[in-house]
């Protein structure tokens, strides 16, 4: 036996003295590859630091203003390349000193190349938070102040020559509008009218005002239009400044959604081997990203849009503009109408025989639209937020029709008739809004069962009632899906962002499984409940497997639900591991969110958590919540959960290294921070908040203080000296813009005055960043110095 535990100790000590080992000769050993590699890094986070610069370099051509977390990433970038060429230097150095590698120094190759290993690996991180939704955000426009006058409304014929200039605003023929008159009868005041009636009427996105005397000034014309419209000019001519303005004006960054290039893609044919619309999606967005790391694409508004860069649109515009565009007319491809009211489509329509794509945005029909049903290679038909009552039966005739888009404008639903569905065999992607389906009182339209028979249908938007769908219906065909089901259901879905969602609105629980719909739980990203009956506990009443992939839930007046999972049954370590949103609103029996111990990564990504109006909720966290948990939580809101004692405890404020905006509204706590050791422990550490831009603390009728701590019987403070933020030993708070607090109901009937701000506003403390503040129930509060210490101009409202 003694044999055996001195084998089995020199058996460990080998194991944790081999791989270390190893380690160490492999840098003498890879010492050439590990330079090698490190140039190619840098080389690679160069490239993406010029992408990034261009466009920083854009925004602040227009006055926008460089996110905080860009520059930053920026001079990491600068300091890290610097290092990377000190060590690639150093190689040189080396090699000199013993006769360019024949006689090497194997002390000087093994730390050379450990720091160019561990260089690598820091630039490789860096390289993987190089892609940022947008670089610069930009001021909002001036604008032109209310000039309204109510002695001028009050005159007719002024107010019928405002209308009858606005009409004419309206009219797109129209470039150059005048108002005559004589010197003091008001023109310019009428003008102001106008461009506020204009701007409230959203005739346009921006009005701005520039006086032209007889002998213009056209620099300073420009200045004031550029100053109204935050454009800053780098151009010193007078024509090179128009230019510039005129580009400002016209809006050309126009917001591409990536759905529309897809389309387009598959009605152009621009991937060759490239069969189903799924397939040219995924090579679109491949591309998409290609272009944006080379900076010809720049990411949009929105998750999927993109704008042209200045030159790539520059050059899109002058290859379009070659004389011979119109040569290639019979060979079109794609035809898309946007914002167009057709009286009827063009009779030449049926002669475009290479047609593959038909995109009609936002159009209105008031006309037959059978003529469709001619163009026999069309392969995408959209019919997006267009006015249509009825799908022209002809439709059916589209064998070749791959994506089909009923997403219409239309309260009381399309009509579709029967078989027209059924007959679209090539069908891949169907996306439908309210749809009339055949019932005893639609017997004549198209039934949900239809879809059944498309055998390659692999996307569905769809909007249904629970009634008219079968219990067989062809759920686990699809890859992607949005579906609202419930009894005369009214959801909606965003416009654009495409995510796999379900929501269930009016339903008993039965019914989910009924449908057979919940064969989609497992790969659903966003689901939502609005007054489900039947389910008391979410995860095992609906997916044993614990919705891997569900990203955002959202739980409205399902009364019976008690928790999201019960650690008491046979929870998977997978729970709920990717959820990064969470809804509980008016649920009169929710306890918990957790009821137990749950798995260690159980909400790890969570970063956004609101509860309202949950009467029953004994408390936020289970007892064996780790800090790290909650490591990415940015946003919570509590509003009505009155049951409460604290929101956190000392531990768990250690993890919120992320949380920027926490606000508490309407609760019945005494405490925000709840001490583990208790309120008389004199150790307790000092709490941080290090990312924290909004507090807001309204209706709290009992609350004495954010973190409790013995005052010798003094009046408690709502923040006292235990209360840190942003790394500083005082109490400030470089980061925040807003801050609440006000008092309650109870607070003010009590004559109850809040001292709760003396350690924030006083003379060691600043603000440089607060640009609103508002406080209630506060009068006893000496603001001499904040003034003094705010960093721009402050918005006061004190009660």
């Amino acid at each position: 036996m003694a044999e055996g535990i001195v084998f089995s100790i020199l058996g460990k000590i080998a194991e944790n003295l081999v791989e270390p080992i190893g380690r160490q000769f492999g840098y003498i050993f890879c010492y050439n590859s590990n330079i090698d590699n490190l140039k190619s890094e840098v080389d690679q986070l160069k490239k993406m630091r010029l992408g990034v610069q261009m466009c920083v370099d854009a925004g602040k051509r227009n006055l926008e203003n460089v996110e905080p977390h860009v520059e930053l990433w920026l001079t990491s970038v600068d300091e890290m390349s610097e290092g990377a060429e000190q060590i690639v230097q150093a190689k040189v150095e080396v090699e000199k000193g013993c006769l360019y590698g024949w006689c090497p120094n194997l002390k000087s190759r093994y730390s050379l190349s450990r720091k160019a290993k561990k260089k690598t690996m820091a630039i490789v991180e860096l390289q993987t938070t190089s892609k940022f939704d947008r670089v610069t955000y930009p001021a909002p426009p001036v604008g032109i102040p209310s000039t309204s006058m109510g002695g001028f409304k009050g005159l007719e014929s002024r107010i019928s020559i405002t209308a009858e200039v606005l009409r004419a605003l309206g009219d797109d023929t129209i470039s150059m509008i005048g108002i005559w008159g004589m010197g003091g009868v008001g023109k310019t005041t009428m003008v102001k009218e106008v461009a506020e009636k204009a701007k409230a009427r959203n005739l346009f996105d921006e009005v701005v005002m520039a006086v032209v005397s007889q002998n213009p000034d056209l620099t300073k014309i420009q200045g004031d239009l550029g100053e109204l419209l935050h454009l800053k000019y780098d151009e010193k001519t007078i024509l090179a400044r128009a230019g510039r303005l005129h580009a400002r004006l016209t809006n050309e960054d126009y917001n591409i959604w990536i759905e529309d290039l897809v389309r387009y893609v598959v009605g152009l044919r621009l991937f060759e081997d490239v069969e189903t619309v799924a397939n040219a999606r995924n090579r679109v967005y491949s591309v998409v990203d290609e272009l944006k790391i080379c900076s010809l694409l720049l990411a949009g508004d929105e998750e999927e849009f993109v704008n042209l860069h200045d030159v790539v649109r520059d050059v899109g515009i002058a290859i379009a503009s070659k004389g011979d565009f119109f040569g290639g007319m019979k060979h079109l491809n794609v035809i898309g109408f946007r914002d167009v009211r057709l009286t009827r489509l063009p009779p030449s329509l049926e002669f475009l025989m290479n047609l593959r794509t038909l995109c009609l945005h936002y159009c209105d029909f008031s006309t037959n639209l059978s003529i469709i049903g001619s163009l026999k290679t069309l392969e995408i038909l959209r019919f997006s937020n267009s006015f249509l009552k009825e799908l022209p039966s002809e439709i059916g005739q589209l064998s070749k029709l791959k994506l089909l888009d009923l997403r219409c404008d239309s309260i009381d639903g399309i009509k579709i008739p029967a078989d027209v569905l059924s007959n679209l065999s090539k069908l891949e992607e169907l996306y439908i809004g309210r749809v009339n389906w055949k019932t005893e009182e639609f017997r004549e339209n198209a039934s949900i069962t239809e879809l059944n028979s498309l055998s390659r249908l692999k996307a569905l938007e769809i909007l249904i009632d629970a009634e008219v769908l079968p219990r067989d219906f062809c759920f686990q065909r699809l890859m992607r899906f949005r579906v609202g089901m419930g009894r005369h259901s009214r959801c909606g879905f965003p416009r654009y962002q495409f995510k796999n969602s379900l929501t269930f609105l009016g339903l008993e629980m039965s019914m989910i499984f009924e449908t057979n719909v919940n064969v989609l739980l497992k790969t659903t990203e966003i689901l939502n409940f609005y007054e489900v009956k039947g389910m008391k506990k979410v995860l095992m009443e609906l997916d044993v497997k614990g919705f891997e992939k569900l990203k955002k839930l959202s739980i409205k007046k399902s009364d019976e639900v008690e928790y999201l999972i019960d650690a008491m049954d046979l929870v998977p370590d997978s729970a709920f591991v990717s959820l990064e949103s969470i809804h509980l609103k008016r649920m009169h029996n929710l306890k918990e969110i957790c009821n137990g111990n749950p798995p260690l990564r159980f909400l790890s990504r969570l970063q956004e958590l609101i509860l309202k109006d949950l009467p029953a909720m004994k408390s936020l966290w289970w007892a064996s919540i780790q800090p790290e948990c909650l490591g990415n939580l940015r946003y919570l809101r509590i509003l009505g959960v009155k049951t409460i004692e604290s929101v956190f405890t000392e531990s768990i404020v250690k993890g919120l290294v992320q949380l920027q905006e926490l606000r508490i509204d309407f609760c019945d706590m005494a405490k925000i921070v709840a001490m583990e050791g208790g309120e008389d422990d004199k150790g307790a550490e000092k709490i941080e908040f290090p990312n924290l831009n909004i507090l807001k603390l309204a209706r709290l009728p009992n609350l004495r203080s954010f973190y409790p701590k013995s005052d010798n019987g003094a009046i408690p403070s709502l923040f006292n000296q235990k209360f840190k933020a942003f790394h500083l030993e005082s109490p400030s708070v470089q980061k925040v813009k807003t801050i609440d607090v006000r008092k309650s109901e109870k607070q003010q009937e009590n004559n109850f005055h809040i001292p709760t701000l003396k350690h924030f506003f006083n003379e060691k403390v600043a603000f440089p960043s607060l640009e609103s503040l508002r406080l209630s129930g506060t009068m006893n509060l000496d603001v001499r110095y904040l003034t003094s210490k705010v960093g721009k101009t402050l918005k006061m409202d004190i009660v």
